[in-house]
């Protein structure tokens, strides 16, 4: 047995049956790993960007009323974040790698994260905006006064079908 393998071996509970099992697989364990603690914190603060992203806090009711209008799109970012930290999770879980590949994987999803955290809230935000007709969500790019009609420009249809109302 090589060095790496016994790196590997020397990991493992002498009784792999006694490990518990979900749905098929053994648990590594029940601790959590310096590595899953930091992406769970990674995780945390992506979230916490979100939640700031306003940058002021409403001091009138058409201000509140206005920032509501960003609820669906934090909350589909919310979900996607969740999907992704589920599945992390349940990665660690049922492996428990801590080699240098896990760890790199580990460190580029954190990465990726917090990169297009911004850009996703966006995109739900347009798409939202779209769903919605115009009265939640934002458009992407533009100044305020001509969102409908940077909107209209950007469709791929030379109109948009009259049910939708989009600007009005």
């Amino acid at each position: 047995m090589n060095e790496r393998a016994q790196e590997i071996a020397s990991g493992l509970p002498p009784d792999l049956d006694s490990l518990p099992r979900l749905k098929g697989f053994r648990l590594r364990g029940i601790a959590m790993t310096r590595l899953e603690t930091f992406i769970d914190a990674a995780f945390a603060f992506a979230i916490t960007m979100l939640v700031i992203a306003t940058q002021q806090i409403p001091d009138d009711i058409e201000t509140l009323l206005a920032a509501f209008r960003n609820v669906p799109a934090f909350v589909a970012s919310i979900i996607v974040l969740g999907i992704f930290w589920r599945d992390h999770w349940l990665w660690s879980r049922r492996y428990g790698l801590e080699d240098g590949v896990s760890i790199f994987i580990s460190w580029a999803m954190i990465v990726t994260m917090l990169i297009y955290i911004y850009p996703l809230k966006a995109i739900f935000s347009a798409m939202w905006f779209l769903v919605s007709g115009g009265r939640v969500g934002h458009v992407l790019g533009g100044i305020p006064n001509r969102k409908c009609e940077l909107f209209s420009q950007s469709l791929p249809w030379d109109s948009p079908p009259s049910r939708w109302k989009l600007c009005s």
